[in-house]
């Protein structure tokens, strides 16, 4: 899980893109995006989508079973 200090930052605007990117790219990484608010697998999703983040085969069939169920 990404560290908390993180996900305060993203959601006071006071991280920078970069930083952004790589936090999502982590909590993809480790799959606690997928179990985080809508907001996060959404918004990773674009970004995989987008390839700015890369998913593996097992983060995919995460958000597909979550975007199913």
């Amino acid at each position: 899980m990404v560290d908390i200090g993180k996900i305060i930052a993203y959601e006071s605007g006071e991280m920078e893109y970069d930083a952004v990117i790589d936090m999502f790219q982590e909590m993809i990484d480790d799959g606690s995006v997928w179990s985080l608010q809508g907001h996060y697998g959404r918004t990773a999703h674009r970004l995989i989508q987008s390839g700015l983040c890369k998913a593996s085969r097992e983060a995919r069939k995460l958000w597909e079973g979550r975007a199913r169920g």
